[in-house]
């Protein structure tokens, strides 16, 4: 029995029939009483291949920091005042977002009302993302350098800026871009804010395959342009098997968009002292030139 089920697995891993069953779709390296059972080659396709079908050789997941959970955005910007009924359903609201009965809170209704009317989730001019790499072949692929570019850039048509307590940064290792740097290269930043920045080419590189852990980085991009929306990408640039290649990374098939709200006159801020206040408020207002970055 033994010397038939080292067969069977030899026979698999060599990816041929045995002559007693179907072909064995086992391609898992495995020791039988010490004794080594070589694999065949893996089930997942090599870099290279996928390079020649311009196919991404490694997947990208992302997570932005203003986010408490997916979809759960903590300020947004409408290119337009509010009207007094969207300020008493705004008001409303927010009575519900910090109830203890969590069946009873309005996080979702608040957003749901949100993008209805048009607001968007509104990522100011020094925005952060976490962005998890994963090999999606079986060579192994290391990331060298990336690059950010600007595509677009256009005059911010925000007005109103809506927003909750913001969320609290995300700890994995962070690299950021200066957009106003043409190009826009990967910076390594230190803790310690008298330490100088280092390019990341210089100091560290994300090894992927799909047997690796995945990597995951902090990206943080700033702008310095005053009332500006800008879109923009990230160019990853890898080796493998000898080989260099180019990978963009964006934001699900979008551009990431990063805009400056110093131009907008109104300001709806979530305040829980005004909870206590006779007329219920939750959120408190501020406009013109009380409103500063």
């Amino acid at each position: 029995m033994l010397a038939l089920s080292t067969a069977l697995l030899a026979a698999a891993c060599r990816n041929e029939e045995s002559p007693t069953s179907n072909k064995v779709q086992d391609s898992r390296c495995v020791n039988i009483k010490s004794r080594d059972v070589k694999c065949g080659d893996s089930e997942k396709p090599s870099a290279e291949d996928k390079m020649a079908r311009n196919e991404d050789v490694f997947s990208v997941d992302m997570k932005y920091s203003y986010r408490a959970e997916d979809k759960e955005e903590f300020s947004w910007a409408l290119d337009r005042k509010l009207t007094a009924d969207e300020v008493t359903t705004l008001q409303e609201l927010g009575k519900g977002l910090q109830v203890r009965d969590v069946s009873a809170r309005t996080d979702r209704q608040l957003r749901e009302f949100l993008h209805n009317i048009g607001a968007r989730p509104a990522l100011a001019r020094a925005t952060d993302f976490a962005m998890q790499l994963t090999g999606t072949t079986g060579d192994k692929v290391t990331v060298t350098d990336f690059e950010a570019e600007v595509s677009n850039c256009r005059a911010s048509k925000a007005v109103t800026f809506i927003t909750l307590a913001t969320a609290g940064g995300i700890g994995v290792e962070a690299i950021g871009f200066n957009l106003d740097e043409d190009p826009a290269k990967a910076w390594i930043y230190s803790k310690d804010p008298s330490v100088p920045p280092k390019l990341y080419s210089s100091e560290r590189n994300e090894s992927l395959s799909f047997t690796d852990t995945a990597s995951s980085l902090n990206v943080k991009a700033s702008m310095t342009q005053k009332g500006r929306l800008c879109e923009w990408t990230i160019t990853a640039e890898f080796v493998t098997a000898g080989k260099n290649g180019k990978q963009e990374i964006d934001n699900k098939g979008k551009p990431f968009v990063i805009e400056d709200f110093s131009n907008v006159t109104d300001v709806w801020y979530y305040d829980l002292d005004y909870r206590l206040k006779p007329d219920g408020g939750v959120f408190a207002r501020k406009s013109g030139d009380e409103w500063g970055d």
